[in-house]
C-alpha cells in the first residue's frame, strides 16, 4: 500500500472512530465535517488515481456514482471519464462526459475547451478541507488541469 493511501486510510478510520463510526451519515451539506462512507471512497479514489491504479480508483468512483446523493454524483461523471480514458476505455468514457455535460454544467469548459477544471464533489464552506491546497491531476490524455481537494 503506498504512504498516500495509508495516510489517508489512516485519517479517515481515525475520524469515523471519532464520531461514533459511523459511516451512514451525510451532514456535508449543512457544513458538519462528518466523514461520510462517499467521502471516504472519494478521498480513496483520489489516492488511486494519483498512484495509478486506475482500475481501483474507477471502482471508487462507481460506487459513489451508484450509491451516492446525486448533488454530488453529478460532479463526479467528469472524473470517472477521464479514469476510463486513462484506462482506454474510450466509448464508456464517452457515455460519461455526455452524462457530465448533461447533469454539470461546470464540467462543459474542461470537456469541450480544455480549459483547467476545478472538482468540488461535496460542499467545502465551513469545513476543514476548505483550507487544504487543491491538488493539481493532468495526463497525456487530458493535458488541462483537474484540481481536487481531499475531503474531510
Amino acid at each position: 500500500m503506498s504512504s498516500a493511501n495509508a495516510f489517508m486510510r489512516e485519517v479517515n478510520e481515525d475520524k469515523l472512530s471519532e464520531e461514533g463510526g459511523s459511516t451512514d451519515s451525510d451532514l456535508s451539506d449543512i457544513g458538519l465535517c462528518t466523514v461520510s462512507r462517499h467521502e471516504y471512497q472519494y478521498n480513496s479514489m483520489l489516492c488511486h488515481l494519483f498512484n495509478r491504479e486506475y482500475e481501483k480508483a474507477y471502482e471508487c468512483a462507481t460506487s459513489i456514482i451508484e450509491n451516492g446523493t446525486v448533488s454530488y454524483v453529478n460532479r463526479l461523471w467528469t472524473l470517472r471519464g477521464v479514469i476510463l480514458s486513462l484506462l482506454s476505455k474510450t466509448a464508456e468514457a464517452q457515455l460519461d462526459f455526455q452524462e457530465a455535460i448533461n447533469n454539470d454544467p461546470s464540467s462543459q469548459s474542461f470537456l469541450k475547451d480544455r480549459k483547467p477544471f476545478t472538482l468540488q464533489v461535496f460542499p467545502e464552506q465551513s469545513r476543514l478541507c476548505a483550507r487544504f491546497p487543491h491538488i493539481e491531476f493532468a495526463c497525456e490524455e487530458f493535458p488541462s488541469i483537474v484540481s481536487v481537494r481531499v475531503s474531510v
